[in-house]
């Protein structure tokens, strides 16, 4: 305290002086003062508590941008990110969780985002968040001597008469006739040909149903032997 002009004891506010409480907050009370810590977000100078920038200070909200407040602190987060309870840090979003990412691929989260895998017969989209059939058809050296069809995530080839399909399955191949199907060209000889095949008779014989060499019976021609004689057909 201290003796007024009129004889009277008054308070003395000691924490009009910035020294009485240099890094804390200084609360008068009559006769003496107290210096009180300041509260998180905030640092005490010459007596006050000041609100603390921490936007200032390193590695605060990273992957985000950082807006002050009295006290505190908010972080807004950038694409892929998503804030802590807190508001204060911000943390990777997992999409792959999110089920609907990657369809017929797989999903790898990476920082910040994630990476399709495509299966076969499977592209990125042009978002690249999801994998698109590939329509092989548009190749046009597939099922050549046939007819491509696409299928989701491959193709098939749908193939002339007289061909089948590779062991690929990519394109069409000749059917050897003369080797599979010993019925052809009996008495004759067959001939393998692209998507085909031909049968060559020996003399006196004739093509019977494509398959097939046949007698002819010459003596079914008039004339023949004269009509002194008599045909046998051999």
């Amino acid at each position: 305290y201290r003796m007024t002009q009129r004889g009277r004891c008054e308070d003395i506010d000691e924490c009009l002086n910035p020294s009485t409480c240099p890094d804390e907050q200084c609360v008068n009370s009559p006769g003496s003062y107290q210096c009180v810590p300041c509260t998180e977000g905030f640092r005490g100078w010459n007596g006050q508590c000041l609100d603390v920038d921490e936007c200032l200070e390193p590695n605060v909200c990273t992957n985000g941008d950082c807006s002050n407040l009295e006290g505190s602190y908010m972080c807004s987060c950038h694409k892929g990110y998503t804030r802590t309870p807190d508001h204060k840090h911000c943390k990777d979003i997992d999409e792959c969780q999110q089920g609907n990412l990657c369809v017929n691929g797989q999903c790898k989260n990476t920082e910040g985002s994630f990476r399709c895998t495509c299966g076969q017969g499977y592209q990125l989209s042009a978002a690249k968040d999801q994998c698109e059939d590939i329509d092989e058809c548009q190749h046009h050296h597939l099922c050549a001597h046939g007819q491509c069809r696409n299928t989701e995530g491959s193709f098939q080839c749908v193939c002339d008469q007289g061909y089948r399909a590779s062991g690929l399955g990519d394109h069409c191949e000749d059917i050897n006739e003369c080797l599979e199907d010993k019925s052809v060209c009996q008495r004759g000889d067959c001939i393998n040909t692209a998507g085909s095949y031909d049968c060559t008779c020996p003399d006196g014989f004739q093509l019977d149903d494509n398959k097939t060499c046949q007698d002819i019976n010459e003596c079914e021609h008039p004339g023949l032997c004269g009509p002194q004689g008599e045909c046998l057909n051999t």
